[in-house]
This record gives C-alpha cells, sequence and structure tokens, in this order.
C-alpha cells in the first residue's frame, strides 16, 4: 500500500510489525500502552477521588457502525500477542461495558459527562506544541459509517486540531434531536456549544452527497442552530491547500525543554527528553522520539539549522553513531530513543555541507566556487545575512567596488596628483553615506569600519616625490616609506594633515572587483528571505557548482527555509541566479529553466541590484513562463526596490505600499498580509513581467 506515495523507505515499516512483541511484551516501536496504563493507575485511579473519571469499553450493537465507534472512541486488542494490553486497561481502570449503536454515539460525543475512553486514554498527558492552537469553532462531518474512506477523512480532519463531531447520514434527524435536548438541559459539551452564526461548520466526507450536506445544514437552522456548510474537506495530505485555507497540522508532544548552549567547538551535548513511565530499560528497540529543533540566535553563523527530510545521511553530517539513525521531518530532526538518561553528542551541520549531501542524494557533485567561497566570507565579516543590511544601498556598494577596481579618482582640468590607490575619501564617503542614510552618516560610517568592511587610513604626500600615499592606521610611524620612490621620509610634523585627508580602503572580501564577485547581491537576496522567516529556522549556501548527468550547472544561493507561521509544513526550496547591476542574458534564464527542471520542489529567483527588469528581459522571462507555466507559480523576481532601502526588511507587501503607484495596487491586489512563496513569485511576476497571476 505505501508503493508509490513518496515517502523514504526507512520512514515506512508494515502495520504487522505493530503487532509483534518480545517474550516481555516490548513493541518494535513505541511504548507499550501497558505502561501507560501502569502509571496512570499508580498516579491517580488507585485513590478514592470525589469525582471520579468513569471508564468504560465500548461495544459495537451491530456491525455497520462498528468502524466509525472504532475511530471515534478507540478499541483495544482482546486477543492476540497483544491481548495483554486490553487486559490491562480492564485491571487499571475498571471499565464498564457499554453496547452502542450510532444514535447512543452521538450522544456519548456531544455529552458533557467525564468519561475514559481507549482513546482518550492513550492521550494523557500529550498535549499540542506551543505555538499551534485548535480551531475555537466546532464542525460537524457527515460520514457513511461503514465505509473506510469517510472513516479517514474524519481521523485526517480530527488531525488538525478540529473540535469534530462525526454525523452519520443515515442517522440525522435522531443526531439533531440529541444535540437540541442536550443544549436545552445544559449537558451539552461546551466544544460545541455555540451562538452565533457561522461559528460552527457541516463539512461532509469524501463519499457524502452534496444534497445531505444542504439537508443537514437545513434542519439544523430550523432547529436554531445555523452552520456554515464547507462542501469540502481539509486534505491533510496537501500542505499547500491547507496553508491557502489556513489550516495547519497540530503537531503534539508530552514533554519540551529549550537548552540554551554555547557552541564555540562546533558541537553540542543533550540529553533526550523521556516520558516519565521510561525510568526502567526497555531493549534496544526505539521506545520514543525526541524531535530536536537547532536554532541559532547569534544569526551570525552558517549553522542548518534546517534540514530537508529527504536527506539521507544525516547520522554522519552529525558526526554520530548508534543503531537508530535520525531522519528529519517537518518537526525537526527525529531522534529515536531506547534508554533514559543516556547523552547525545552532535557535530552542528553547516549550511554548505547539508546542500552538498542533499545534491549527492540526487544525483549531483557539488562544491563551491570562488564567487560562492568570497560571497561566504562577505557575509561571515558582517555577522550573517541579516547584517547585510550595513551595504544595502546601490550608491554605497557602487563607491566601495570602484575603490576595489583601483580606478583613478581625478576630476577633469584637476592639476594636483591623485591617489592611484584604492581609496575612497573622507568627503566622498560621507556625502554618499549622507544621501543614503541622512543624519545616520557617522555612525554607519563607524558600523562600517567596526565591521571592517573598510579600512581607515591617511593620504600622506611624500617629500621626496611628491607622490600621495595611503596607510593604514597600524602603518603610521616617525618615519614612512613611500610606495612610489621606495624611499623613506619623515612624517609632515610640522604640516599635519588634516580630517579631509582621511581614506579609507575596501577590506578582505570587500576589497574583488566586481562587486565582490556578486556577493553583495548574494548577501542582500539571502538576507531578504531570512529577514522575511523565522530566521532561526533556515540552512543556506553561497555560490555552488553542480556537475550531474546532464553536464554542470551553477547556483549562486541556495535556502532551505521553514516560512513564518507554517513550522509544521515540509521545509522550502530556494534556489537563487543573481546580478549586481547586469542584465540577465539568455544563458542566465536557460539555467533557471535548467535549475526548474532538475528540482522541481525548488522556488527559483532571479536577483538583481537594479530597480527594474528592461524590456527584453521582461520578454524573455514572460516567454519562458508561458512555455512552463508552473513556473509562474516558482519563479521570483527581487530588484534593488525588494533587497535595499529601508523597508526592504520587512519586505512585500509593506515596503511596497509606501512606494506608491503600480507597487501599492499590486500589494492591494495580492493582500493577505506577508506574502508567502507561491504569493511573492505572482506578485513579482505581475510587478515587474506584467504576467497576470490568473494566468498562471
Amino acid at each position: 500500500m505505501a508503493q508509490g506515495l513518496g515517502f523514504n523507505e526507512r520512514y515506512v515499516d508494515s502495520l504487522d510489525s505493530l503487532e509483534e512483541t518480545d517474550h516481555r511484551g516490548n513493541l518494535p516501536w513505541g511504548l507499550s500502552a501497558f505502561l501507560l496504563y501502569r502509571e496512570a493507575y499508580s498516579r491517580e485511579f488507585r485513590f478514592v477521588q470525589r469525582n471520579p473519571l468513569e471508564a468504560f469499553l465500548p461495544e459495537p450493537g451491530s456491525r455497520s457502525g462498528q468502524l466509525l465507534i472504532d475511530a471515534a472512541l478507540g478499541r483495544l486488542p482482546t486477543s492476540g500477542s497483544l491481548a495483554f494490553i486490553g487486559s490491562a486497561y480492564k485491571e487499571a481502570f475498571d471499565p464498564g461495558t457499554m453496547s452502542l449503536d450510532i444514535p447512543r454515539l452521538h450522544e456519548m460525543l456531544l455529552s458533557n459527562a467525564p468519561l475514559l475512553t481507549p482513546i482518550r486514554a492513550s492521550m494523557r498527558d500529550l498535549r499540542p506544541e506551543p505555538g499551534f492552537s485548535r480551531r475555537s469553532e466546532p464542525a460537524f462531518m457527515l460520514v457513511r459509517p461503514s465505509h473506510s474512506a469517510d472513516i479517514i477523512d474524519f481521523w485526517n480532519v480530527r488531525a488538525l486540531g478540529v473540535k469534530v463531531v462525526p454525523v452519520s447520514c443515515r442517522h440525522i434527524p435522531q443526531f439533531i434531536g440529541t444535540y437540541e435536548a442536550l443544549k436545552h438541559d445544559l449537558a451539552l459539551n461546551p466544544r460545541f456549544r455555540y451562538d452565533e452564526p457561522g461559528h460552527a461548520t457541516a463539512m461532509k466526507a469524501r463519499g457524502v452527497d452534496s444534497q445531505l450536506l444542504d439537508d443537514f445544514a437545513g434542519q439544523m437552522a430550523s432547529s436554531g442552530s445555523p452552520l456554515t456548510k464547507q462542501a469540502w474537506h481539509p486534505p491533510v495530505w496537501d500542505p499547500q491547500h491547507l496553508k491557502l485555507n489556513n489550516w495547519s497540522r497540530i503537531p503534539v508532544e508530552a514533554d519540551s525543554d529549550r537548552i540554551e548552549v554555547g557552541a564555540s567547538d562546533g558541537s553540542l551535548q543533550f540529553t533526550p527528553l523521556a516520558p516519565s513511565l521510561s525510568e526502567e530499560p526497555f531493549g534496544l528497540t526505539p521506545s520514543w522520539a525526541n524531535a530536536v529543533r537547532l536554532r541559532d540566535w547569534s544569526w551570525s553563523s552558517d549553522l542548518a539549522a534546517v534540514l530537508p527530510p529527504d536527506l539521507n545521511d544525516i547520522a554522519r553530517l552529525l558526526g554520530i553513531v548508534g543503531e537508530h539513525q535520525p531522519t528529519a521531518c517537518s518537526e525537526g530532526i527525529i531522534v529515536r530513543v531506547s534508554w533514559p538518561k543516556i547523552a547525545e553528542r552532535w557535530s552542528l551541520p553547516r549550511g554548505p555541507n547539508v546542500f552538498r549531501a542533499w545534491f549527492s542524494d540526487h544525483g549531483f557533485e557539488a562544491w563551491p566556487s570562488a564567487a560562492g567561497r568570497t560571497a561566504e566570507q562577505l557575509i561571515t565579516t558582517l555577522g550573517g545575512p541579516v547584517r547585510a543590511a550595513l551595504v544595502q544601498e546601490p550608491k554605497l556598494i557602487r563607491v566601495i567596488d570602484q575603490a576595489a577596481r583601483g580606478l583613478v579618482e581625478q576630476a577633469p582640468g584637476e592639476r594636483e596628483r591623485q591617489p592611484r590607490r584604492r581609496v575612497i575619501k573622507y568627503g566622498d564617503l560621507l556625502r554618499v553615506l549622507r544621501e543614503v542614510c541622512n543624519d545616520r552618516a557617522e555612525a554607519r560610517l563607524a558600523r562600517l569600519v567596526e565591521a571592517r568592511v573598510l579600512r581607515q587610513g591617511l593620504m600622506v604626500r611624500c617629500s621626496l616625490c611628491e607622490q600621495e600615499n595611503w596607510y593604514s592606521l597600524d602603518d603610521l610611524a616617525t618615519t614612512l616609506t613611500c610606495e612610489r620612490c621606495l624611499r623613506n621620509f619623515d612624517f609632515p610634523h610640522d604640516r599635519p594633515p588634516s580630517r579631509d585627508r582621511w581614506a579609507y580602503r575596501p577590506n578582505g572580501p570587500f576589497s574583488a572587483e566586481n562587486f565582490a564577485e556578486g556577493g553583495y547581491a548574494v548577501a542582500l537576496a539571502l538576507r531578504f528571505f531570512l529577514s522575511r522567516t523565522v530566521t532561526d529556522e533556515s540552512s543556506w549556501t553561497t555560490c555552488m557548482n553542480l556537475k550531474g548527468a546532464r553536464g554542470g550547472l551553477e547556483i549562486d544561493f541556495g535556502i532551505w527555509l521553514r516560512e513564518r507561521g507554517y513550522r509544521s509544513e515540509t521545509p522550502r526550496l530556494v534556489l537563487g541566479e543573481c546580478k549586481s547591476f547586469n542584465r540577465f542574458e539568455t544563458t542566465d534564464l536557460q539555467k533557471a529553466k535548467r535549475l526548474a527542471h532538475d528540482f522541481p520542489e525548488s522556488t527559483l529567483t532571479l536577483a538583481t541590484l537594479r530597480g527594474a527588469l528592461d524590456e527584453s528581459e521582461q520578454d524573455a522571462i514572460r516567454g519562458i513562463v508561458e512555455a512552463q507555466s508552473e513556473l509562474g507559480c516558482r519563479l521570483v523576481v527581487l530588484t534593488a526596490n525588494e533587497l535595499c532601502g529601508e523597508g526592504s526588511f520587512l519586505g512585500p507587501p509593506y515596503s511596497w505600499r509606501d512606494m506608491g503607484g503600480k507597487f501599492a495596487d499590486v500589494a492591494d491586489r495580492f493582500d493577505q498580509g506577508l506574502f508567502d512563496l507561491e504569493t511573492l513569485s505572482k506578485a513579482t511576476l505581475c510587478l515587474y513581467c506584467g504576467i497576470d497571476a490568473s494566468a498562471v
């Protein structure tokens, strides 16, 4: 049955293996319910309580309703190797036996009576993960009780945290009568009480006719309980559908902890969490799991806080050994635990290593390019992608690049010789900074020097050859050596240089020509995506060369990220092509097409530090989207309007509204709060390429 579902084989096990036990009753996966019942008995049920919780075992009164009753209340094994679980339930809770039919099931689910059922017993001490809230409005789902597909639909909707009651199609009048009677007698469970129209939903499973849904909603309205009709149910297997309709799967946990550690040596150590009933050893089978999420609160490292779920050799990436190999999913890195209180020691994964391993799993050899190493050094010097805001203005980038190219700074007709070394005069730099950040110019200059983007120095004229020389603060001395004539001369103590003789030279990766080999555009593109999301939940890399069966490829940056507000989703992959101030050529767009074909799960990004695309670029992009319509939701265009300036941290649509004109129009047209990747793609293609969102 699992064939063709697209799951990694390591994530799939047969149903038969769940019914196997060893001589002690241990299961091949998970903790036995026997331990849970024993814990509940020793903690609560062995004592006499003032308001005891009544336990019972449901027994379906007819075979036609058994499937629905089992799904709603739970069922225990009474024969075979797992029969001891049913016996343990009876011994711990002394349950009564109740014969149920569908109308009686409706009454039990709707009533406010405190009852312990097998499924509720298995959920004791479990809660939604913090940050995820259940839907407050109740839902009533029409199902056919004997059809397994409808029961699965009900089960999946319940997994979304919905307060849902299954309603048998054959017993609609009886259900409505029970609901109204309980409501009148004040015996209705508060979870299903609502007083305003539209605060409850009527939905249907896939096998129920729409006319039945109309009839049910009409009869409820006639009885004084109007419902909002929803002729579909949320598909838990389709994250995109859930996101568009504001649904999410609710992760459930027994316990959680947050451990803050210093990781200066590139490793961390922690003890996995264990349930309280696991104090004794259980053998070598994995008994419970920890979902570990790594977070970098410094923003300064390339820690891989998000791992792609189909990454194979995670154990090697983390530098760990053991029988149970870790895996990755939407909730984090999954560690299967057999013994309590045994510490784990991990090597912290780096973003580039994650991408190399993932590309290798997909048949590509990957290695960092020379431009990628320069971009990585640039980002490291700044203190991480988010801090690339320090060099986010195109005018500032051009000034620094001009100095990196070593151009002669001499005005036409100017007689005085100018320095031919790579420097930026104090007055020129301050003028540019005042243009881009107004009264914060001097503070920005200090930050540029502090972050080692620029080195501060002094221009001193040689008294022997009259040539200008630049000296860093560390090189200044009583006697200086001229770079031109190579002779020594005395520092001019009698005529010390004035303030306007201060000058700055690009430092480290910022001294590389061609806009740090494209590193500024890469850093600002990474900053755009990481600041739009939870900045501590991403993995990124700079430029990489790829070699596969169809030849070579190159990416300028890559990101695995969890979009803000959708932490339970599978991480998203973004691959980018960047240009500083040049146009996108045909080869660049062909490369984007190739990336889209080879990595269909990715969102492609074209990022430039220019403010717009020219007509030929727009025509070429329109042609690509027309030929590959799915790119209309997977191709993002970013310009200086999104990457640079004060509003770049928030990003569209907020930054666009302040710009007015067509930017405000597109922001209003796609208004839904912060754009997700699909909406960002449609909005930017509409804005910069004139592509109608309805056509993609």
